[in-house]
Formats: C-alpha cells, sequence, structure tokens
C-alpha cells in the first residue's frame, strides 16, 4: 500500500474553531462509552429487554 498524504498545507480556522465549539466535556464521552460496556454484555441486554414486559418485577 502507497503512502497516502494529504498535499493540502492551509489550516482553517474557522473550521477548527468550530469543531472545537461542539466538543462536549470528557465526562460525556465517558458517560457514553459505559453506557455501550453495559450494552456489550450478552446477558445484560437480555435483561433489560425482559424487564419492560415483566410487570411483576420491582425496578
Amino acid at each position: 500500500m502507497a503512502n497516502q498524504t494529504c498535499d493540502i498545507k492551509s489550516i482553517r480556522e474557522d473550521l477548527i474553531e468550530d469543531i472545537s465549539e461542539k466538543v462536549v466535556e470528557d465526562e460525556v464521552y465517558t458517560n457514553i462509552s459505559n453506557l455501550f460496556k453495559l450494552f456489550g454484555d450478552y446477558n445484560r441486554v437480555r435483561i433489560i429487554c425482559a424487564l419492560p414486559s415483566s410487570r411483576i418485577l420491582c425496578m
């Protein structure tokens, strides 16, 4: 595979500023990551899916 690099050397300060304003705090990324970890476990997903259909269980 050939070395593929961008030959454009300009920096779009306006784009960098726009993107920087949209970046959220690290805690948000941590929380989202933890949510995906929760759904990454097969048995946990089965339990979560079963809970709404069971009215007997207390949550």
